[in-house]
């Protein structure tokens, strides 16, 4: 077996060195009756200290000298013994809790708790004390949505806790509270309506007694034009391959058409298509009439939407109008408002503009914009026109806003 002295010197001499080490930086000696290994740093603050383990040094203890603690690249396995002298990270507002974040713990010094993430919830876990006749100091980290548009009428979904049925909820100005519902200590549901127009950052605040709320600032949105998204297709699902249902929809969301909008009043699309997540150009549809998703998106297949495109694609800007937009004659999508599936279309169906009208089922074909010509989403949808111009590309993203 080889002595701890043989193994620093073969560390010291082998090719997984990188820099020159000098014998005085790596010390072993006996000190006060213990045996002593020293890695020392003379380089200053921006010097720090690697134990690499494993054939491939992909494994190491680390000392960062700047931050003045020690790294683990991998998971600490203490074998049921016991830790002794730890203190809990120390904050003064609540990080964030996501799934990323499971398991994590903290002592927060404002409330004087501790807490553990679970399920993307902070959940207490020492044993609580009375604060004031027993409340607690509210807190709060997530609000959905953070945008509404003027004059609407929405539910705000505020997460946090320490939530009890006497905490009281107050919004800045430009922001109308109808109701406050507490559904737990973690959640509350705040129905308000939108009053001021560009409105920004309107502060919600808690309070339980005399107790403020503490954590993240949450801040809501009040704006006169707000553009909600119905509709994501792709270079595979765009018509007959494009699923459906109620769920709501994020830029990050997959293919997916939004029945959940169907009753969301609007006068015009816009269409932004995206290749490798770059915008290529969009597309403004003005009807110039309001109506419902689902009417509209009815009476496009049946009868035609009367529509004026335009289009632009950088400095420029094209318009196109009025014609017909049929989406699909064949799309038949009547019974596709309620329920979820993987067929929005039934046959074919077109994203974008012509200078004449657009049919996906058989034409005539958008010259900007994205479609299943009268075949297949595998065989079509990986296709997009500029101005005429075909494009194939397995990283489309085609964005549909309403308004």
């Amino acid at each position: 077996m080889k002595n701890i002295a043989n193994i620093i010197t073969s560390l010291l001499f082998s090719s997984i060195i990188f820099s020159s080490v000098f014998a005085e930086n790596i010390q072993i000696f006996n000190q006060d009756h213990k045996n002593r290994i020293v890695i020392q740093n003379d380089i200053g603050i921006s010097g720090d200290s690697d134990l690499f383990f494993g054939s491939t040094l992909s494994h190491a203890l680390s000392w960062d000298n700047t931050n003045n603690y020690f790294i683990f690249t991998d998971d600490v396995n203490f074998s049921g013994n016991e830790i002794k002298n730890v203190r809990l990270e120390n904050l003064s507002t609540a990080p964030i809790c996501d799934n990323s974040s499971a398991g994590r713990v903290y002592h927060n010094i404002s409330d004087t708790f501790s807490y553990v993430c679970s399920n993307s919830i902070w959940s207490k876990i020492d044993e609580e004390v009375s604060v004031l006749g027993g409340k607690l100091q509210p807190y709060f980290y997530e609000i959905t949505p953070d945008k509404i548009s003027t004059n609407e009428t929405v539910d705000l979904t505020i997460i946090g806790g320490n939530f009890d049925e006497d905490t009281v909820f107050t919004l800045g100005s430009g922001i109308l509270v109808n109701s406050i519902t507490i559904n737990s200590d973690k959640q509350a549901t705040i129905n308000v309506t939108g009053g001021a127009i560009e409105a920004f950052n309107i502060s919600v605040d808690a309070q339980n007694d005399t107790l403020d709320d503490f954590g993240q600032t949450l801040t809501v949105d009040v704006q006169d034009d707000i553009w909600k998204l119905f509709a994501i297709t792709d270079s595979a699902k765009c018509a007959e391959s494009l699923p459906y249902g109620p769920n709501m929809l994020t830029e990050t969301s997959a293919a997916y058409f939004s029945t959940g909008m169907q009753n969301e009043l609007h006068s015009k699309f816009k269409q932004v298509l995206t290749v490798g997540g770059v915008t290529k150009y969009e597309i403004l549809y003005d009807f110039g009439n309001t109506k419902t998703i689902k009417d509209r998106m009815n009476n496009a297949y049946t009868n035609g939407e009367p529509v004026t495109w335009t289009v632009t694609n950088g400095a420029n800007t094209y318009t196109y109008g009025t014609h017909l937009w049929y989406f699909s004659d064949g799309a038949r999508l009547a019974s596709k408002w309620s329920g979820s599936g993987t067929r929005f279309s039934n046959d074919d169906g077109s994203w974008g503009a012509n200078s004449g009208n657009v049919d996906g089922n058989g034409g005539p074909y958008e010259i900007w914009g994205q479609g299943n010509h009268n075949s297949s989403d595998a065989s079509k949808c990986g296709a997009y026109y500029t101005n005429g111009s075909k494009t194939t590309s397995s990283s489309i993203k085609n964005f549909m806003y309403l308004q």
